[in-house]
């Protein structure tokens, strides 16, 4: 199940990573005709994706940093209960022969 986890964890990851790729393209938005605040509107909606406020790389590196601890926290529990697991094993197994 731990395995499942991590996996989901990295998947979750990787789709993050591809999404600020992918915001790389839209901080040049382009075809919004001539009309007279055109040019403005494309900056703003340019800076949605990076580096304006409340922007959307801004939101998903916050996601990244969480999904990341997640991850962590799994690891540092799983290595916790296997390591309880395994002295609990040793311990079974020392008084079997009692």
């Amino acid at each position: 199940m731990s395995g499942d986890c991590f996996k989901a964890c990295d998947d979750q990851l990787q789709v993050y990573h591809e999404c600020q790729n992918l915001l790389q393209h839209m901080t040049h938005v382009t075809g919004l005709g001539d009309f007279p605040a055109s040019d403005e509107l494309a900056k703003m909606l340019g800076a949605k994706a990076i580096g304006g406020e409340g922007d959307f790389d801004s939101a998903l590196k916050a996601h990244i940093e969480v999904r990341q601890q997640i991850r962590e926290t799994i690891k540092h529990s799983v290595n916790r209960l296997t390591s309880q697991d395994q002295q609990n094993a040793q311990r079974v197994a020392g008084t079997a022969g009692d």
